[in-house]
């Protein structure tokens, strides 16, 4: 009890328990609905201002706006505003990003794609086949004929372990 002007008045102390918002508490939260909706999580991530962005995707087709708004509901229905003041955004990776997961492959198969790998190699081709961890890019290059020592086009078949790849990205026609 506080005394004021010779009242008695209860004397509250409102402790603030800080929840850590970190992509580990995200991931958990977000476990159960991805399964339901078919969706892949790309991308966490969660600056020092409790910004979160969130990169979603699908195996076999783009998401919807209403999918990126269910996962912000999801996501807001488990984090307190009151014990910590957070901005949520949700999207697909968008043309610019790199593919993160093996999953993100099978629906850019005949896309030209860049390829850097973890030794430094690049490859650009169109993306031809998904196998498992395995990618194969196939481009037109131009090679010696041995019969007529002319230089003739032929298709380059490449295969990659997606566990090898540093950047992949979807090249897109101007």
């Amino acid at each position: 009890m506080v005394a004021i002007r010779g009242l008695d008045v209860p004397y509250f102390i409102h402790v603030m328990v800080s929840s850590v918002i970190s992509a580990e508490n995200i991931k958990e939260i977000l476990e159960d609905i991805l399964k339901q909706k078919d969706l892949l999580l790309v991308d966490i991530v969660v600056t020092r201002t409790h910004k979160i962005m969130l990169y979603i995707d699908r195996q076999d087709r783009g998401v919807t706006v209403d999918d990126c708004a269910e996962i912000n509901r999801a996501v807001g229905a488990k984090l307190s505003r009151y014990d910590e003041d957070y901005e949520l955004e949700v999207s697909s990776p968008g043309p610019d990003r790199s593919l993160l997961l093996p999953r993100q492959y099978g629906k850019h198969i005949g896309r030209e794609v860049y390829i850097t790998t973890n030794e430094g190699k690049s490859y650009t081709g169109r993306l031809s086949s998904v196998n498992g961890e395995t990618i194969v890019i196939v481009n037109e290059q131009r090679v010696k004929d041995e019969k007529t020592g002319k230089r003739v086009p032929a298709l380059i078949r490449n295969e990659l372990l997606t566990g090898n790849i540093k950047k992949a990205k979807i090249l897109f026609s101007k």
